[in-house]
């Protein structure tokens, strides 16, 4: 298994908020989904120690949140054009 160096970790909770804000979504509406807490969400986004369990959640919905958010990118790129 690779070890995330802290600056891939940084990235991942920057991916995070800019998704996050991206679909105009809260932290609390995010937490919701992903079956965390707010605090561990806005720990997670500013690089914070987070519980394990938490951000494996996090981390799994993230990647799917992601190819989600690049699929809404795509069509709005499309319609705009």
């Amino acid at each position: 298994m690779t070890e995330v160096n802290r600056d891939q970790q940084i990235a991942l909770g920057k991916l995070l908020r800019e998704i996050r804000i991206f679909l105009d979504l809260t932290q609390f509406e995010v937490a919701q989904r992903f079956g965390v807490t707010e605090e561990e969400i806005s720990l997670f986004e500013n690089d914070l120690p987070v519980r394990l369990h938490a951000k494996i959640r996090i981390l799994k919905q993230l990647y799917s949140q992601k190819r989600m958010a690049k699929g809404r990118y795509q069509q709005n790129k499309l319609r705009n054009y």
